[in-house]
């Protein structure tokens, strides 16, 4: 009695020292094999205080990998063996899995699993996780005694301690992440909004000195006695005239002060609309893949708005892919919960229906990411783009009521992810002209 004491002791102050759950199952699977000959060990916690489900947080021993391959998540319900397990507070011992009523025989066969030991961790008496150990294969079947299974009980209780710490170490890591994050997003989405505001002041100023410039051409070409070469002078400044009314309605849907036509409508159907120009915009070395989700919530938007948003995310993909690649373009009915919602910013919990933008080009660094919606802002060679195909983007996105998530790593390609909130209501048919 006073050396397996003495051995809980010892195995709880190596638990104080793990800094992490892998840490913890090394230490266990160690005092297992010391003192009780298994050489396996794994820790399945529920995330709920009413929990449906466990989920695998690891496993030592010759089973990791298949274990993570067939059982990272396990419902509880309609599982006997989970049922027992936590419903009570008291080991659950299976000598055969290969026979037991009680076991899952398809993950059994997959595991190869012959003895099980569940011990439920306990908080204020009531199981929120299990221990487990036992034998695989040619390890044949094999119980503990009475006197050792007490000495794995000893082992949980010391172990839901561990596990309780180190819990609460990674949710205040989780928490301070997130906050980082939410301020980044923050201060991006301030520096965004006073861009956007002078954008929209200046565009407004320069539109009314294009109109003078524009009008006065028009009329001067209206002059049958205007003849070259002035006539093709004053073409030339019409010409640059209008490139300079397109830059600054880009700028105004930047700021969100474009005027909008917005109706109620599916998603699918403007990227059927648009597949055609897209397929013959791309070129012959990018493959463009589609996949339009069924039955997807209705949103109210501009049509061509969001036709021009489509555009520009499949140009700048196209940029990114100079050597040929795959653009993937797809739609999801998603439903954000409150966690997920505050990782998108100003996002509200609820139905939206999301279109997904994916290259597989050069990707981009934390640098460019940072400045991505930027007006002016381009990694192009001078010349070869005004950088605001993205910020156009972006101002669509945002007047139009929705979001945008941005993935990317260098090397690894570029995701879009864009979410409009579900419309009430059916999709609207455009008006007859």
């Amino acid at each position: 009695m006073r050396a397996r004491i003495s051995r809980l002791f010892a195995y709880a102050r190596e638990l104080q020292r793990a800094a992490s759950y892998e840490d913890l199952l090394l230490v266990t699977r160690d005092e297992l094999a010391r003192s009780l000959g298994y050489t396996h060990a794994w820790l399945f916690v529920a995330d709920d205080e009413n929990p449906e489900a466990v989920r695998l947080i690891d496993i030592a021993g010759s089973r990791r990998e298949a274990a993570w391959e067939v059982a990272p998540v396990l419902p509880i319900r309609g599982d006997p063996l989970l049922e027992q397990l936590f419903s009570g507070d008291a080991p659950v011992v299976i000598e055969d899995a290969r026979v037991d009523a009680r076991t899952n025989k398809q993950l059994v066969a997959r595991l190869d699993n012959r003895t099980i030991v569940n011990v439920p961790l306990c908080l204020l008496d009531k199981p929120f996780g299990a221990f487990g150990t036992g034998t695989f294969g040619d390890e044949g079947c094999r119980v503990p005694t009475p006197e050792q299974l007490e000495y794995l009980v000893g082992m949980a209780s010391e172990l839901a301690v561990a596990v309780g710490r180190i819990g609460f170490l990674d949710e205040r890591k989780r928490s301070e992440r997130a906050l980082r994050r939410a301020e980044e997003q923050l201060r991006q989405a301030q520096k965004l909004e006073a861009m956007g505001r002078l954008a929209g002041s200046v565009a407004h100023d320069f539109n009314n000195l294009l109109s003078v410039i524009l009008s006065y051409s028009e009329v001067l070409l209206r002059e049958p006695e205007v003849k070259a070469p002035i006539r093709q002078d004053i073409e030339a400044i019409q010409s640059a005239g209008l490139r300079a009314a397109e830059i600054t309605r880009q700028l105004l849907t930047f700021s969100r002060q474009q005027p909008l036509s917005p109706r109620v409508l599916d998603l699918n159907a403007v990227l059927v609309e648009s597949q055609l120009t897209l397929e013959s915009m791309l070129g012959a070395n990018i493959e463009l893949v589609t996949r339009h989700a069924p039955a997807l919530c209705p949103v109210k938007a501009d049509p061509a708005q969001l036709g021009q948003l489509v555009m520009n995310l499949a140009l700048n993909a196209r940029d990114a892919m100079p050597a040929g690649g795959t653009l993937t373009i797809e739609t999801k009915h998603v439903r954000l919960d409150a966690s997920q919602a505050r990782a998108q910013l100003d996002a509200v919990p609820g139905s939206y229906a999301m279109l997904t933008v994916r290259d597989t080009g050069t990707g981009m660094n934390e640098a460019t990411r940072a400045r991505l919606f930027e007006p002016f802002f381009t990694t192009k060679q001078p010349g070869k783009g005004t950088g605001l195909g993205l910020a156009t983007v972006f101002g669509i996105v945002r007047q139009n009521g929705g979001n945008i998530w941005v993935q990317s790593e260098p090397g690894l390609g570029t995701t879009f992810e864009v979410y409009f909130p579900e419309a009430p209501g059916g999709v609207e048919q455009p008006a007859a002209s």
